[in-house]
């Protein structure tokens, strides 16, 4: 993976893509509670700093996404 792909993948996601790419959930899985959309303002507003608060899990489930749909 590279930042070329990880720009083309943050320039490209929607988000209901980001929930599925960033956290293995649909939109619907989070509910009413706002969960995912506070992680996509926060992705919005600074994603360096929210791709650095990843979990082990959730950031190798986006690094396996990008390598494997953005060329």
């Amino acid at each position: 993976m590279n930042i070329e792909q990880i720009v083309r993948w943050y320039n490209n996601v929607t988000p209901e893509q980001f929930g599925v790419d960033a956290y293995g959930k649909r939109l619907e899985d989070f509910g009413t509670d706002g969960y995912l959309a506070e992680k996509w303002a926060r992705m919005n507003r600074n994603p360096i700093e929210w791709m650095a608060t990843l979990d082990p899990q959730n950031r190798e489930r986006l690094e396996r996404v990008i390598r494997k749909n953005i060329k």
